[in-house]
């Protein structure tokens, strides 16, 4: 029970003025809890054997790696934010304690990763690559670490695209100026400090361009 009150308290923290109660409740439920997570490992099952080694690169509290393992994949877990990384070993230790969760669980970039090229079997960046700045060079590494036939699993709010956005949850123009959107944000009650630090903006076509190449 603390630690879920520790997490809330966290959340309401880092999300004050972006996330509404129902919001902090909704990340609780989703990507604390293990609803995003199963849905995650559905979607890399079909293209994953089991035993395949993957790596989630902002893997928050741990839910995906979690689930990863308790499903039979040899899964690790990088965060830059550690108290996030904290709380992922501590559930870690409770489901598999046979596990050492600062080998599973690591609080760095994981570009500083020793690994070598063409020896990961998938890498997931669920909900992540809208919080890098660099996310070319990211993409790059992860091409680089990608066995032949590996497999990359994205997702990311499309910035091109009429829709609710993805933090605020309100409603978001089509690649609206910076600029514009902060003091949009502040008429909508938000707190765009958030935005403006942490946020960048991702088009499908963007990410695919560079995928491809």
């Amino acid at each position: 029970k603390q630690e879920i009150e520790n997490v809330e308290s966290y959340l309401r923290s880092t999300y004050a003025g972006v996330f509404s109660e129902e919001g902090i409740k909704n990340h609780l439920d989703s990507h604390v809890g293990l609803a995003f997570a199963g849905y995650a490992t559905q979607v890399v099952k079909p293209h994953l054997a089991v035993g395949g080694r993957i790596i989630d690169i902002g893997c928050g509290f741990g839910s995906c790696v979690i689930q990863a393992l308790l499903n039979g994949y040899d899964a690790t877990g990088v965060d830059l934010a550690g108290f996030d990384i904290d709380i992922a070993r501590k559930r870690l230790g409770r489901c598999l304690p046979e596990l050492d969760g600062h080998s599973v669980f690591q609080a760095v970039d994981a570009r500083t990763l020793p690994l070598e090229n063409s020896s990961l079997d998938a890498v997931t960046l669920w909900n992540v690559i809208e919080h890098i700045e660099d996310y070319e060079d990211l993409l790059k590494w992860v091409a680089l670490k990608l066995k032949p036939g590996g497999v990359a699993f994205i997702v990311c709010p499309n910035y091109a695209a009429w829709r609710l956005e993805a933090h605020y949850h309100v409603q978001w123009y089509p690649l609206m100026p910076r600029k514009l959107a902060s003091k949009y944000l502040l008429k909508c009650g938000k707190n765009p400090r958030y935005f403006e630090e942490s946020i960048f903006y991702r088009t499908n076509w963007g990410v695919l361009k560079i995928l491809r190449s």
